[in-house]
């Protein structure tokens, strides 16, 4: 290097203009052919990212930053779905997502979830279901995995009933969009609230929003409060802001003397005179919303059997 840069000094004027200017000719050449080869190297690694993007987001859905592995092909929706293929779906489901568990756990783990999707399956058949595409569709599935694991967590039979019940519900009312969002997050908190907050949402709605067309008579109302009494015994009145922060509550005025007066048409001494106590603790600030309103239903089905579209309430 040294000697061609003293050979370079002693040349005249003219051969150092030529040498700079061949030096600058190559230079460029060697820029725009590195250039090319990067912009057809960025080029392939842009069309491979996008291919790999489209199949990941054919397969997967997100829980939350989480991947979950969706099973079945959910663009053959119009293809009917047999109950035994619809268990299968749901089973395979849980399996390729479930956490990967110690060989006991996972063994109980995988009966609960057989144990789940059998019940919601008889649930679905007593409603005479018989199309079962909707659990080829990424929508149903998200929801389905996520009941599946908080029961295979949580195991209790409180927890199985409300969850199928929840399921089975969501699956029946799939075309219903606002019942349908309201389901979904009902299956997503239910884990998260006791049964005495279930209780509490059960009186608060049948207390408030419901109206018997068979109780006529001041008496009929007093034997109809004292079974509501009896049956949510263990509501806990002191959870409603935090079932509020869950978003089963909406702000209401109640004075539950007046509403049980209103709705019966009765006096309102009378009805003052035989309501519980207990229910008296309802007055506040607060009603259930549609996401307490189906939980209120669920849990009221479950312990009274009263017959109670949801629909009535959630349009």
């Amino acid at each position: 290097m040294k000697n061609l840069m003293v050979w370079f000094v002693n040349q005249d004027s003219t051969t150092r203009g030529a040498v700079l200017a061949l030096a600058g000719v190559i230079g460029a050449a060697l820029i725009t052919g590195i250039f090319s080869v990067i912009t057809t190297v960025l080029g392939k690694s842009k069309k491979s990212s996008k291919e790999n993007s489209t199949s990941i987001n054919q397969t997967i859905g997100t829980n939350n930053g989480n991947q979950i592995l969706v099973n079945g092909d959910y663009n053959e929706t119009s293809n009917a779905l047999s109950a035994e293929d619809a268990s299968k779906i749901a089973i395979g489901l849980f399996m390729d997502n479930f956490p990967k568990l110690q060989v006991e756990a996972r063994k109980v783990a995988k009966e609960r979830a057989d144990e789940f999707c059998q019940e919601v399956m008889n649930k679905l058949q007593k409603c005479s279901a018989n199309d079962y595409s909707v659990f080829k569709e990424p929508d149903t599935q998200y929801i389905l995995y996520e009941a599946q694991k908080n029961y295979a967590r949580f195991g209790t039979k409180e927890m199985l009933e409300t969850l199928t019940n929840l399921v089975s519900k969501r699956v029946e009312y799939n075309k219903e969009t606002v019942l349908k969002v309201s389901l979904d997050k009902a299956i997503e908190i239910a884990p998260m609230i006791s049964q005495g907050q279930l209780d509490y949402l059960s009186m608060l709605f049948l207390c408030s929003r419901v109206k018997f067309d068979n109780i006529k008579t001041i008496e009929e109302l007093k034997q109809y409060l004292e079974l509501i009494v009896q049956k949510f015994d263990g509501a806990d009145f002191n959870s409603s802001e935090y079932l509020n922060i869950l978003g089963c509550l909406q702000i209401t005025l109640l004075d539950i003397i007046d509403v049980l007066s209103e709705t019966y048409g009765l006096n309102k001494k009378d009805v003052d005179k035989i309501c519980p106590d207990i229910l008296r603790q309802l007055e506040g600030d607060y009603s259930t919303s549609y996401v307490g309103t189906v939980l209120a239903i669920i849990n009221a089905q479950q312990k009274t059997g009263f017959d109670l579209k949801m629909e009535t309430w959630i349009q």
